[in-house]
């Protein structure tokens, strides 16, 4: 399981397909936690110190369980049984950021291989999966990467993902003993038409199933691993760019959609864009190009049937660009995980496959989106068991751990891969995983239990309900934060004449202490207003008060003063000497003689 190193240093190969690519028969999945990755020399602080970083810097950042890629085997052709030998374990993206993503990750790689001889010992490494998907006028697609993603924002990618443990063990936390080899294998290939669906908006109908062409490792990224596939598309470029520009469930997650021709997807390394390829888009190009080379024609088998991709020309009024790149944008959207969660938006009901038809990547229960899947018509008129209970062969009261040993016992009889020609098979497993996604949580299970209880309860007088249309209401496993307080609602009112008797008593009680509560109100507002008209006629008297006798003593003052002016003015008359006689003019009175 050396990788090899191919003429991009960005990308080597980790593994090789046979001619045509592998189906989902031809490859086994082992889980073990051998196969997870050793604990850091120094500890696992480092990787909580990055985590915690990172969401400080992008708070919708979440964690999530993924597939760890420890080793893949390919026994010699013609062997009997698959042809590919897959070792997982378990890791999740916050081991990603701490490990793969890490500054130490170089450092990372060299101590794995001086401890344990394997420099990847040490690193998370989550199996990615991407899509080299071809439309039927002989163009694949690639998608801008939006600037907001944490992983090669800006470059142009296939579509892709990751598989989700999650989506195998719904309520719980995914663990190695709970998680089949053979459900591994399908939710690997089904996911990656899941994130096709998600990411590029295209109905599941118009993709045929996956093909295994290699696995390709981003160097990048300190060697993580992507299985990349082949997908065939039933519908043109023209009618691929349509369903993506109206917007899917991750359409934040890209700007832009380019279509290249797949004769000139050889020369792609000679070409400007290649540059701008993300190594996971590299990585696909290349194994591409070897399947290409040993297939020619590929017939594609879509899920209604098997049919033969006939290649012909794009269609009149698109212009293909300099090595048959067509570029089509939109405007850029961006919702951030954690705060958008709720906006994901499903394609219409009328492009969804029957339900015999959905993988079990279409089953899956993620945290921040719950499904909305509904029976099929069938499933819910046909005679079968009337609830969860009957359904998984437990009884009411049974433990969580009863309900997940049943529901892998019927699993294994229920599986669609038991008869592939029975549709009815698949209808009925899809209820089987309804039923322990329902029941295997406290919460989920409690409001069942509910509404079984309620449907059972007699409506009126001789008839009662039967505990199938509580199946029937529960069709989807999510239940909102608020169920409790919406289930008091949803109870069923008694009809005794007692029952409306001690009904209308209380009520009549409710009123008097609502008119109670009234006339206590409004004695207080009266008791209130007198009590505040006192205070301010108090204030206004004492205020009067205040300037009445500012008002008096100004006045003695002023009186006081003008008598002691007048009294002055009196005695300066009484003081003054009284005038002499008057002189006549020009007489001067004698004086002496010098």
């Amino acid at each position: 399981n050396c990788p090899i190193q191919i003429m991009d240093p960005e990308v080597s190969l980790l593994l090789q397909c046979p001619p045509g690519g592998l189906p989902e028969e031809q490859v086994r999945a082992e889980l073990s936690p051998a196969y997870d990755r050793r604990p850091l020399p120094e500890g696992e602080k480092a990787i909580t110190a990055v985590w915690e970083s990172r969401l400080q810097a992008q708070p919708w950042l979440f964690d999530a369980p993924k597939f760890r890629l420890h080793s893949a085997t390919l026994v010699p052709t013609g062997s009997p049984g698959p042809q590919l030998h897959l070792c997982l374990g378990l890791t999740s993206y916050r081991d990603f950021l701490g490990t793969n993503w890490a500054s130490s990750a170089a450092w990372l790689r060299q101590q794995g291989a001086t401890d344990w001889g394997d420099k990847q010992a040490y690193l998370a490494d989550p199996l990615g999966v991407g899509a080299a998907l071809a439309t039927a006028d002989d163009f694949l697609v690639f998608l801008r990467r939006s600037g907001q993603v944490a992983e090669a924002p800006g470059l142009v990618d296939v579509p892709g993902g990751h598989p989700e443990p999650q989506a195998l063990c719904p309520g719980g936390r995914p663990l190695h003993i709970n998680l089949p080899g053979e459900l591994v294998v399908h939710e690997l290939f089904s996911s990656v038409l899941q994130e096709i669906c998600d990411e590029v908006n295209l109905p599941l109908l118009t993709l045929s199933q996956p093909l295994l062409l290699g696995i390709a490792c981003n160097e990048t990224s300190a060697g993580r691993a992507s299985a990349e596939f082949y997908v065939q598309c039933s519908l043109t470029s023209e009618q691929v760019r349509k369903h993506y520009t109206s917007g899917g469930p991750e359409a934040h997650e890209s700007t832009g959609i380019i279509f290249v021709e797949t004769q000139s997807v050889r020369r792609l390394q000679e070409t400007e864009m290649w540059d701008e390829l993300c190594p996971s888009a590299k990585g696909a190009i290349f194994l591409y190009n070897e399947f290409q080379e040993s297939s020619g024609e590929v017939p594609g088998r879509l899920w209604g049937g098997n049919c033969f991709v006939k290649r012909v020309s794009l269609q009149s009024g698109v212009t293909a660009m300099p090595v048959g790149v067509v570029w089509m944008s939109k405007p850029m959207r961006v919702w951030r995980r954690g705060l958008n969660r709720s906006r994901k938006r499903r394609p219409p009901r009328g492009l969804c496959p029957p339900a015999f038809m959905l993988p079990l990547r279409l089953r899956r229960l993620w945290p921040h989106n719950p499904p909305t899947r509904f029976f099929a018509a069938a499933a819910r008129q046909g005679s079968g068991p009337s609830n969860y209970y009957e359904l998984l062969g437990v009884h009411p009261g049974a433990s969580a751990e009863e309900v997940k040993r049943a529901f892998f016992s019927k699993s294994k009889e229920l599986h669609p891969d038991r008869d592939p020609r029975n549709p009815a098979l698949h209808s009925r497993f899809v209820e089987l995983s309804e039923a322990y996604q329902v029941l295997s949580r406290e919460q989920s299970r409690r409001s069942y239990d509910h509404q079984l209880r309620s449907a059972a309860s007699p409506k009126c007088p001789g008839t009662t309900a039967h505990p199938r249309s509580a199946h029937q209401a529960h069709s989807s496993s999510w239940a909102p934060p608020n169920a409790k307080y919406w289930a008091q609602f949803h109870e069923v009112r008694p009809q005794g004449p007692e029952s409306r008797q001690q009904q209308h008593k209380h009520n009549r009680r409710v009123l008097g202490y609502c008119l109670l509560i009234m006339l206590a109100g409004m004695g207080l507002h009266y008791v209130a207003f007198r009590k505040l008209e006192q205070m301010h006629r108090s204030f206004m008297d004492e205020k009067d008060r205040i300037i009445t006798a500012i008002y008096n003593d100004t006045r003695a003052r002023a009186r006081a003063n003008r008598a002691r002016l007048q009294e002055e003015q009196r005695l300066g008359q009484q003081l003054q000497p009284p005038p002499g006689p008057p002189q006549g003019p020009g007489i001067v009175p004698p004086g002496p003689s010098p």
